[in-house]
């Protein structure tokens, strides 16, 4: 049997715990948070699956994370983040990372 399967329980457990806690309610601290940002990313990586099948007050139409993904906050976050996604590592880190050089001031200087 593979880890994730073994894991399965228990990740399902946890995504009805936290349909329980959100319930009807807007956000899950009352007001919208960076916890609901790092929630909607959650649930976004397994919207679709059938995990998220029995909980609608999470991924329906009007559910927690269409509201969150509306929000200006969670776009520029995620945006944010993906910024760093491009294909392109910053300025040195591939040379850094593989040891052939050095890193001064953001700029990689091969040995």
């Amino acid at each position: 049997m593979s880890w994730s399967a073994l894991r399965l329980p228990a990740v399902e457990a946890r995504v009805a715990e936290a349909s329980a806690r959100l319930g009807d309610a807007e956000w899950f601290t009352g007001s919208f948070t960076a916890g609901d940002l790092m929630m909607i990313s959650v649930l976004l990586a397994i919207e679709g699956s059938a995990l998220l099948a029995a909980h609608p007050n999470l991924v329906s139409c009007v559910s927690y994370v269409s509201r969150g993904t509306a929000r200006p906050a969670f776009r520029q976050a995620l945006a944010d983040q993906m910024a760093g996604f491009t294909g392109h590592p910053p300025p040195g880190v591939a040379v850094a990372a593989a040891g052939a050089g050095e890193v001064r001031d953001g700029t990689a200087r091969l040995s």
